[in-house]
């Protein structure tokens, strides 16, 4: 097997556990995965529509109209007319999304950071940074 194909299952394998854990954390504020998903999509990229938003998910628009219109429910996103498209809308997160997104971030981070000083030594703590930006740069990989 070559080096390349090696790496990947090793990085696939360890993405998975750890997401895997992650998403066992409990939280508090109700939203689903996908849900959260959507939040950091909005916040990252700042407003979009509901198909742009669906393309950049690698999902159906259908699949997330359950979803927006949760997270619309729950005052975390909000709907204004799109300009360019009379029937469109373009949705952006609000003020409360974004408290729900830091809330769910902080459960993740505390976690990890605990889990990095309690199983890691400085050196590893290092490449772990270098790691996670080349994580970073994968996962921009189209």
């Amino acid at each position: 097997m070559n080096e390349a194909l090696e790496a990947a299952e090793d990085v696939r394998e360890g993405v998975v556990r750890l997401s895997h854990r992650l998403r066992m954390l409990r939280q508090t504020h109700g939203v689903s995965p996908s849900g959260i998903a959507l939040l950091s999509r909005l916040y990252r990229g700042g407003p979009a529509t509901p198909k742009a938003l669906a393309e950049a998910e690698s999902a159906a628009p259908q699949t997330l109209t359950r979803v927006i219109a949760a997270l619309e429910e729950q005052g975390l996103v909000r709907r204004r007319p799109d300009p360019d498209d009379g029937r469109g809308a373009i949705l952006e997160i609000t003020a409360d999304g974004r408290v729900v997104l830091r809330s769910h971030a902080a459960v993740h981070v505390a976690w990890l950071a605990e889990a990095i000083t309690a199983e890691l030594t400085q050196a590893e703590q290092e490449l772990l940074r270098v790691a996670a930006d080349l994580l970073d740069r994968l996962a921009d990989h189209r």
